[in-house]
């Protein structure tokens, strides 16, 4: 099976038995989205190079077949040999992505439901994105949010969350608290109820 990182992934709801809880955090960064100019990897990994060393390895998620040239771009980008550009992986890989990374990195320049940000928070992981109205709904107290395009700006949000272990304890434990609103069972109940509500 192939996972097309978040292409047709909108739904208010995470599989929490596949994207379980990690039991450690992890120590790498990720980023999860197809390879759509606006996601803005470009972005993440001019951050990433602006990190104290050492780095931690950073690894990229994602469809490249909706835009080959823009995943090209990034895949030249991506000289260092610590960051991987995996392009559609199986969903047991993208599994075990989530539960690896210390942070999730997300730039992307529009959103609507951020699911990348819900199957992190499910596994753990917190975040560190742009701030968006769309963003934070998905996002709430369990990220840090970030405003503009400037890469050393975003190393430094990225770098807190990274190196201060108070900080990653206090957001991971925000994002599995605002996780849990995002359930199956809690969507059928919304559901059920507004078809009640109509006349």
């Amino acid at each position: 099976m192939r996972w097309p990182a978040c292409s047709a992934q909108r739904s208010p709801a995470v599989d929490h038995d596949l994207f379980g809880l990690a039991t450690t955090p992890g120590s790498e960064l990720l980023a999860v989205g197809d390879f759509y100019p606006h996601k803005r990897h470009d972005l993440v990994v001019a951050a990433w190079e602006r990190l104290p060393e050492p780095r931690p390895p950073l690894r990229l998620i994602g469809n490249p077949a909706v835009d080959p040239a823009c995943f090209a771009k990034i895949r030249a980008l991506a000289r260092d040999p610590r960051i991987g550009v995996a392009g559609s992986v199986a969903i047991e890989e993208l599994v075990e992505s989530y539960r690896r990374a210390r942070v999730l990195v997300m730039a992307s320049e529009h959103e609507s439901f951020a699911m990348p940000v819900a199957e992190a928070y499910a596994s753990g992981t917190p975040a560190v994105v742009r701030d968006l109205p769309a963003v934070r709904e998905t996002g709430g107290a369990g990220a840090v949010y970030v405003t503009g395009d400037d890469p050393g700006t975003w190393a430094k949000a990225i770098h807190r969350v990274v190196s201060d272990d108070a900080l990653h304890a206090e957001l991971r434990a925000a994002a599995l608290r605002h996780v849990q609103d995002y359930t199956w069972s809690r969507v059928a109940d919304t559901v059920i109820a507004d078809a009640r509500a109509r006349p």
